[in-house]
């Protein structure tokens, strides 16, 4: 009764534990950059110090709305890293409110919602992500908030609604392009319901999505009229994808729902955990039986094809990997958590949970008592459409990786959380004991916010190492600090048109940091060719009882040289 007569009660306990976590449990106020986020970061800082907006040429988001929003944060509390990661946080948290709207809308009960939102914001590669300023939380959390508002007015018809959809597709919009997929869905949604949206006609439905399509082509428009091209870095997700042709889309039409389904499922496990047997004891129609083994067949392919690669799960490992959370973007290999054994393990573990869900949305699915194109005039088929269009959009920038797992794991976070909504969805009729889900839910936490810690405080002890080396007198562009820490301290903010100082340096000498000679690298590893150990540096470690370190490493200077 009190889920019924309260329902902000499960959300806003959620919420408020996650914001506890990220704010409290982690050292959000490292001064330190992660990844690419110094880009971002950057056009905060001229924003806020110079009054202008300005896009560098290494940006590739179309970044209005996150430039605005940090700024906003950093005019009250100063410009940081620490600062910047806060913001991202609360935008988070945003999300996590019309991710919970949107789990209401197809019928989820408050608990359930709030327990989907859970498993949104305590994942793993959720809670890594968003201790970073990157484009990805910013993009997603407008865009729950915005499906929230359009399902709601797909179903009301309210001008309230409306607005609300047209305002925050329009900042998902100006964070990434990728919204235009998001609009598009919206669209489709629109198109197969036809007369059954609220009023009786689909055509007084389109306005919502007219402001952010508008602002989307005045974006563009504007970059062209002012800088007479867009920014460098879009070209090269144009020559991936002329690069990669026929057989590049070939392998990501399977890789990139494959991908998708483990990690929706694989996220999931606490909640299918605690299902009662119920849910898996009902007689299935022959339809559901065919859908059900054609789902069996695909996962079962994919998960001997990635093993027989030895891929494991998770898959794209960028920020979640075998060494913990976080990227490497740094010289050597940070030390592994788990072993060839467990990864196996997780993989086939994964897989599982994803043919469990599959079977679950499939069933729904075909025992629903709208069918055919009526679907789409449900919330869950709007659901379903976006979760389609957010994998297809997922393709463009994997195109960069088609010769490692196909994608980066960041890059499938759209599809997971509207993926999570139709698990919500499905599992609307089966009751979920608490027990389980409690325990997995602490399982996540405990991973996430160790996870985190011990990532920041890495990546703090590489700062701080290099730039020990600068107030010794070592001109920062002799120093290989890893990715975020050279292309601050090095980047004009230029995109190729420098040629690498360091010809075979890793990637980020050549995009981020290409003046840097690397006469001095930092590195998780005390041995590297050619180089001799000069220092190390400590770092708390979550994960060890004993300080860790980071190495500082000089070039051994060759005859003649």
């Amino acid at each position: 009764m009190r889920s019924a007569t309260r329902p902000w009660v499960p959300p806003a306990a959620v919420i408020g534990g996650f914001l506890v976590a990220a704010l409290v449990l982690v050292p959000v106020g490292a001064p330190v950059a992660i990844h690419d986020d110094w880009v971002y970061a950057r056009a905060v800082q001229v924003l806020v110090q110079d009054g202008r907006f300005e896009l560098g040429d290494l940006t590739a988001a179309t970044l209005v709305t996150q430039v605005a929003w940090g700024s906003v944060f950093a005019a009250l509390f100063g410009f940081s890293f620490g600062v910047l990661r806060v913001s991202t946080v609360v935008v988070a948290a945003i999300g996590g409110c019309g991710l919970f709207g949107l789990c209401r809308e197809v019928g989820v009960s408050p608990r359930r919602a709030a327990a989907i939102v859970a498993l949104w914001l305590l994942n793993p590669l959720v809670f890594s992500v968003t201790s970073t300023f990157m484009t990805d939380m910013h993009y997603i959390s407008w865009a729950l908030v915005a499906s929230w508002c359009f399902a709601r007015y797909l179903r009301t018809g309210s001008p309230r609604e409306g607005v609300g959809a047209a305002v925050a597709a329009t900042l998902a919009v100006l964070v990434r392009q990728q919204g235009v997929v998001l609009l598009a869905s919206a669209a489709l949604s629109v198109v197969l319901a036809g007369r059954d949206v609220a009023g009786g006609s689909s055509r007084r439905r389109w306005w919502p999505l007219v402001p952010p399509g508008v602002a989307f082509l005045a974006y563009h428009g504007g970059l062209l009229l002012t800088r007479g091209e867009l920014p460098p870095a879009q070209h090269l997700f144009a020559e991936a994808l002329e690069k990669g042709g026929l057989s590049g889309a070939g392998a990501l039409a399977w890789r990139l729902p494959f991908m998708h389904v483990v990690l929706i499922g694989a996220s999931a496990i606490p909640l299918l955990a605690g299902l009662s047997r119920s849910a898996w004891t009902r007689h299935p129609t022959r339809r559901q039986v065919v859908a059900t083994a054609s789902a069996f067949l695909l996962l079962e392919v994919g998960l001997l094809t990635f093993l027989h690669q030895h891929r494991y799960f998770p898959y794209g490992d960028e920020f979640t990997s075998a060494a913990g959370l976080g990227p490497a973007d740094l010289i050597g290999q940070r030390p592994s958590l788990i072993g060839p054994f467990v990864e196996s393990s997780l993989s086939v573990c994964a897989v599982a949970a994803a043919f469990l869900a599959m079977a679950l949305v499939i069933r729904r699915v075909l025992t629903s008592a709208v069918p055919g194109r009526r679907f789409f005039a449900t919330p869950e088929g709007l659901v379903a459409a976006i979760l389609l269009g957010q994998v297809a959009a997922s393709a463009l920038p994997s195109f960069l990786f088609l010769n490692g797992d196909g994608t980066l794991d960041r890059y499938l976070l759209p599809g997971l959380a509207f993926g999570l909504v139709l698990v919500g969805w499905a599992t609307t009729e089966v009751r979920v004991r608490p027990g389980p889900l409690l325990v997995g839910l602490l399982l996540l936490a405990s991973v996430s916010v160790a996870g985190t810690r011990d990532f920041l405080s890495f990546q703090s002890g590489v700062w701080r190492a290099a730039d020990d080396l600068v107030r010794q007198g070592t001109p920062a562009t002799d120093i290989d600090g890893g990715a975020a820490w050279g292309g601050w301290n090095t980047s004009d903010g230029s995109f190729l048109r420098h040629s690498a100082r360091t010809p075979q340096g890793p990637w980020w000498l050549h995009l981020y940091a290409p003046l840097v000679t690397s006469r001095f690298v930092v590195s998780s590893s005390a041995h590297e060719a050619g180089y001799r150990l000069v220092r190390k540096v400590p770092y708390e470690s979550p994960f060890s009882h004993r300080p860790r370190h980071v190495y500082v490493l000089r070039r051994v200077p060759t005859v003649g040289s």
